[in-house]
C-alpha cells in the first residue's frame, strides 16, 4: 500500500485521514502505520475522515462505517458507497453533499453541523436537537422540524417543495433563496441575516429588530419596515412594487437597483455604498458625505453632487442627461461611458481607472498621471497624453481620429483596433497583449514581437502573450529570432496573402525558412539581402 497517497497532514487540531480513488484499504495496516507516525488516531480510533472520490474499494465491498463509532468529522462528498452511518453516534460534523443518501439517521445525537445539499433523494431532515448549522439547499425536503432548539444557521435555498419556515427562535442566519414561502415568522428575534431573494410570493418583510443584513431582491414586497434599527446592509433590487426607501440611519450598503423609487433619503448618514442602477424615476443623488461607492448608471440624473468628498468609485455610465463630472479629488474609479460629458476634470489626482468610451462630446484625455487603466474607445479624441506614466492598460478602439500611440513604457495591454495609427512604438517593452486589428494604415510592428498560430503574435524575450494583428493593408515589419519555423509558418503564410504590399522580416536562416512558405519564390518573392533582413513581396 502506498501510504503517501493514502494519508494527508494534520489540519488544525483535528486529525485528518484521506482516502484516494481505487485504493484497497486494510485497517490493520492503517492502524500500524498511524501508530508509528502518531497521526490520525485518537485512542486507536479514526476521528476525522474525508473521502474525496465517488468510489471507494475496500476489499471489494461497500465502505462501512460500523467500526468507526468514535469518528467526529465525516465528509463523503459525491460518494455513494457509504453505509452504516447510524453507528457514528459521536459524530459532530457531517458533510454528504451530492450523494444518493435518502435519510440521515436520528441516532446522531451529537451532530452540530449537517450539510446535505443537492441530495436529490433526501426528503426529510432528522430531528436532532443538537444541530447548530443545517445546509440542505436544493433538496426535496418538504419541512424543517420545529424541534431545533440550538439551530443558528439554516440554508434551505432552492428547496422548492418547502412552503414554511419553522419558528426556531435561536436562528441568526437564514437563507431561503428562491423558495415558495409567503412569509418569514416574526418570532425569529435573534435573526441577523436574512436572504429571501427571489421568493416571488413573499409580500412582507418581518419586523425583526436584530436584522443586520437583508436580501429581499426579486420579491413582491412594497415596503421595508422603518423599525429595522440595526440594519446595515439592504439589498432590495428588482422589487418592482417598492417605491420608497426607509430612513434607517444605520445603513451602510444599499442596493435598490431596478426599482420604482423616486428618491434616496438624505438622512442615511452612514451610507458608504449605493447602487441605484436602472432606477428610472430617480432624478437626484442625495448629498451623503460618507459615500465611497456610487452606481447610478442608466438613470435620469443630471448631476452628481460635488460634496461627496469621500467618494472613491463612481459608475454613472449611460446616464443620458449627465453632462458634467464632479471635481471629487478622492475618486479612484470613474466609469462615465456613453454620457454627454465634454471633459474630465484634470484635478482628479487619485484616479486610477477611467472609462469614458462612447462619450462622443469628449475631445481630450486629461493628464492624470495616476491613471493605470484607460478606456476611451469610440470617442473623438485625436491624441493620448504622453505623461500617463503609470498607464498599464489602454483601450482606444474605434478612435478614428487617433494616429499615434504614446510611448508609455508601463503599458501591458493595448487595444487600438480600427484606428489610423501608423506604427506601434518600439519602446513599449512591458507590453504583454496587443490588439491592432483592422488598422489599415499600420506599417510597422515592434521588432520584439514574435509570430504564432491563428494570426496572433506571442513573445519570448519581452513577455508578449497575445497579439492580434489581422486585416493589414500595408507594410508589416516582423522579427523572428531563432524560432521554431514550423510553429510560426502558418501565420506568416496567412499574413503574406493578406498584405497588398510587402512584409519585411529579419531572420537568421532564410534558406531554411523559404522551404516552409507556400509561395512561388521565382515569381512571387523578391529577395533583397541586407544582412539577415529580407523583403517578401506577394503579388
Amino acid at each position: 500500500m502506498d501510504f503517501n497517497k493514502l494519508f494527508h497532514i494534520i489540519y488544525g487540531d483535528l486529525n485528518i485521514y484521506y482516502l484516494q480513488p481505487n485504493i484497497f484499504v486494510n485497517f490493520k495496516e492503517i492502524k500500524k502505520v498511524c501508530k508509528k507516525w502518531n497521526l490520525f488516531w485518537a485512542n486507536n480510533k479514526i476521528i476525522r475522515l474525508d473521502i474525496n472520490t465517488d468510489k471507494i474499494i475496500t476489499n471489494g465491498k461497500i465502505f462501512s462505517l460500523k467500526k468507526l463509532n468514535n469518528i467526529k468529522y465525516l465528509n463523503f462528498y459525491k460518494n455513494n458507497y457509504i453505509k452504516d452511518l447510524k453507528f457514528c453516534e459521536q459524530l459532530l460534523y457531517l458533510y454528504c453533499e451530492k450523494t444518493n443518501i435518502s435519510e440521515i439517521p436520528e441516532t446522531l445525537n451529537c451532530l452540530e453541523e449537517l450539510s446535505c445539499s443537492e441530495c436529490k433523494n433526501l426528503r426529510k431532515i432528522p430531528e436532532i436537537k443538537t444541530l447548530k448549522k443545517l445546509i440542505c439547499y436544493n433538496t426535496k425536503i418538504i419541512e424543517i422540524p420545529e424541534i431545533f432548539n440550538c439551530l443558528e444557521e439554516l440554508n434551505c435555498s432552492c428547496c422548492f417543495n418547502l412552503r414554511k419556515i419553522p419558528e426556531i427562535k435561536t436562528l441568526k442566519k437564514l437563507n431561503c433563496y428562491g423558495i415558495k414561502i409567503r412569509e418569514i415568522p416574526e418570532t425569529l428575534n435573534y435573526l441577523e441575516e436574512l436572504d429571501c431573494f427571489l421568493c416571488e410570493k413573499m409580500e412582507k418583510i418581518p419586523e425583526i429588530k436584530t436584522l443586520k443584513i437583508l436580501k429581499c431582491g426579486g420579491t413582491n414586497i412594497s415596503e421595508i419596515p422603518e423599525t429595522l434599527d440595526c440594519l446595515e446592509e439592504l439589498y432590495c433590487d428588482d422589487c418592482e412594487n417598492l417605491t420608497k426607501i426607509p430612513e434607517i440611519k444605520t445603513l451602510k450598503k444599499l442596493d435598490c437597483s431596478n426599482t420604482n423609487i423616486s428618491e434616496i433619503p438624505e438622512t442615511l448618514n452612514c451610507l458608504e455604498e449605493l447602487d441605484c442602477y436602472e432606477c428610472k424615476n430617480l432624478i437626484k443623488i442625495p448629498e451623503i458625505k460618507m459615500l465611497k461607492k456610487l452606481e447610478c448608471n442608466n438613470t435620469n440624473i443630471s448631476e452628481i453632487p460635488e460634496t461627496l468628498n469621500c467618494l472613491e468609485e463612481l459608475i454613472c455610465s449611460h446616464c443620458k442627461k449627465l453632462i458634467k463630472i464632479p471635481n471629487i479629488k478622492t475618486l479612484k474609479i470613474l466609469d462615465c461611458e456613453n454620457t454627454k460629458i465634454s471633459e474630465i476634470p484634470e484635478t482628479l489626482n487619485c484616479l486610477e481607472e477611467l472609462d469614458c468610451s462612447h462619450c462622443k462630446n469628449l475631445r481630450k484625455i486629461p493628464e492624470i498621471i495616476t491613471l493605470k487603466k484607460l478606456n476611451c474607445g469610440y470617442t473623438n479624441i485625436s491624441e493620448i497624453p504622453e505623461t500617463l506614466n503609470c498607464l498599464e492598460k489602454l483601450d482606444c478602439y474605434w478612435c478614428t481620429k487617433l494616429k499615434k500611440i504614446p510611448e508609455i513604457k508601463t503599458l501591458k495591454k493595448l487595444e487600438c483596433k480600427y484606428t489610423k495609427i501608423i506604427e506601434i512604438p518600439e519602446t513599449l517593452n512591458c507590453l504583454e497583449e496587443l490588439d491592432c486589428s483592422c488598422c489599415i494604415n499600420l506599417i510597422k510592428i515592434p521588432s520584439h514581437m514574435n509570430l504564432d498560430y491563428n494570426k496572433m503574435l506571442y513573445g519570448c524575450e519581452n513577455k508578449i502573450k497575445i497579439v492580434k494583428c489581422w486585416f493589414f493593408g500595408n507594410l508589416i515589419q516582423l522579427l523572428i529570432n531563432d524560432c521554431n519555423l514550423e510553429k510560426y509558418i502558418k501565420i506568416i503564410n496567412q499574413l503574406i496573402k493578406q498584405c497588398s504590399y510587402k512584409i519585411n522580416l529579419k531572420i537568421n536562416d532564410f534558406d531554411n525558412f523559404k522551404n516552409y512558405l507556400k509561395v512561388n519564390f521565382n515569381n512571387d518573392i523578391k529577395k533583397y539581402t541586407k544582412g539577415n533582413e529580407y523583403d517578401l513581396i506577394y503579388n
